[in-house]
C-alpha cells in the first residue's frame, strides 16, 4: 500500500519568467522542458560550492537511482539568438607608456583593446533563450520513497540552487513531498517518445566531480603557493619538482560535463493530442 510520503516533487520557479539553456543538441535553441539530468548537475554544483555535507551527498546519490521522473513544463516560446561578442582571457600586456612587453605584440589592435594594457579577443556566443507560459516547473517520482534524512539533504540542497542553465537563467527551487499544483504533462515512455531528455543514472555524481577536477586544482594552487613562497628553500624546491613532474607546470582541466544517459518523453495523452511516433536515437549519437 502507498504510504503518504512515497512521492517526492522537486519544484523550480523561473524568476525571471523565461529560460537561458542551450539545447545540447543545438545551442541555437533553447532547451525546453528542462532535462532532468541538467536539474540533477545544478543540484551537484549546490553541493560542490557549498561544503560536501556528506548526508547531501548520499541524498544525491539515492536520488541519481531513481528512474526518470514524470515532468510538468507549460509551453515555451523561443526567442531569437543574436550573437553577443565576449571577451575572452587576457592574453598579452601592453603598457600604453614603455610600449609592447616580451609576452605581447608590439603594438596592440585597438579595437581589441578592453582596458588599458590589456588586449583581448572577442568570441561570439549566442545564449538562446524562451518565454516560458507558466514560470513554474515540477519533476515528480511518484513512487520514491525517501526517509526522513534524505528528504531534509534534499530539501536543504534545493534550496541552495539559484541557476539552472546560464547564469541569467535564475530560479528558486524547494522539494515537496506533496503532488504538483498541476498534472505531469511530460512522462516517461520509450514506446511513444517524441523526445529524448538526459537523465541521471547510478554514478553520475562521481562523473562530475572527476570533470571537475577540484582536488587537482586546489593542489597545484597549494603547489604554486609553495614554489612562489621564498621563505623556505627545501619546500619551495620540492613544490617546483612537485608541479614539473605531476602536472607539467600546466592548470589541470577542468572539462565541461555532459551526462550522456537519456531517456525517451512522450505528451501525457489526456493533455496533449496524439503523439507523432519517435526514435529511440539520441540526434546528439
Amino acid at each position: 500500500m502507498k504510504g503518504p510520503n512515497d512521492m517526492l516533487t522537486l519544484g523550480i520557479r523561473y524568476l525571471t519568467g523565461s529560460v537561458a539553456a542551450s539545447d545540447v543538441a543545438d545551442r541555437r535553441h533553447a532547451e525546453w522542458p528542462p532535462h532532468p539530468g541538467r536539474v540533477f548537475m545544478a543540484l551537484a554544483a549546490a553541493h560542490f560550492s557549498t561544503g560536501d555535507d556528506p548526508s547531501e551527498r548520499a541524498a544525491l546519490e539515492w536520488l541519481e537511482s531513481l528512474p526518470a521522473p514524470e515532468i510538468y513544463a507549460g509551453e515555451a516560446l523561443m526567442r531569437d539568438s543574436p550573437k553577443y561578442y565576449v571577451p575572452v582571457n587576457d592574453e598579452a600586456f601592453f603598457d600604453p607608456f614603455k610600449g609592447a612587453t616580451k609576452k605581447s605584440p608590439k603594438r596592440p589592435p585597438p579595437s581589441l583593446q578592453s582596458a588599458p594594457g590589456i588586449v583581448r579577443r572577442k568570441n561570439d556566443r549566442t545564449f538562446a533563450r524562451a518565454w516560458l507560459a507558466d514560470d513554474t516547473v515540477f519533476l515528480v517520482w511518484p513512487d520514491a520513497a525517501p526517509d526522513k534524512r534524505q528528504y531534509a539533504a534534499l530539501a536543504e540542497l534545493a534550496g541552495k540552487v539559484t541557476r539552472i542553465g546560464h547564469s541569467i537563467s535564475l530560479v528558486q527551487m524547494w522539494a515537496t513531498q506533496e503532488p504538483p499544483c498541476a498534472k505531469t504533462n511530460w512522462l516517461p515512455d520509450e514506446a511513444r517518445a517524441t523526445e529524448r531528455l538526459r537523465v541521471p543514472g547510478v554514478g553520475s555524481l562521481r562523473y562530475l566531480e572527476r570533470q571537475f577536477n577540484r582536488e587537482g586544482v586546489n593542489e597545484f594552487f597549494a603547489l604554486t603557493a609553495s614554489a612562489e613562497n621564498p621563505t623556505d628553500k627545501t619546500v619551495q624546491r620540492a613544490a617546483k619538482t612537485a608541479l614539473k613532474e605531476k602536472f607539467q607546470n600546466q592548470t589541470p582541466a577542468r572539462l565541461r560535463p555532459e551526462l550522456s544517459l537519456s531517456h525517451g518523453y512522450a505528451p501525457r495523452a489526456d493533455v496533449a493530442g496524439p503523439a507523432a511516433p519517435g526514435t529511440a536515437v539520441d540526434p546528439r549519437l
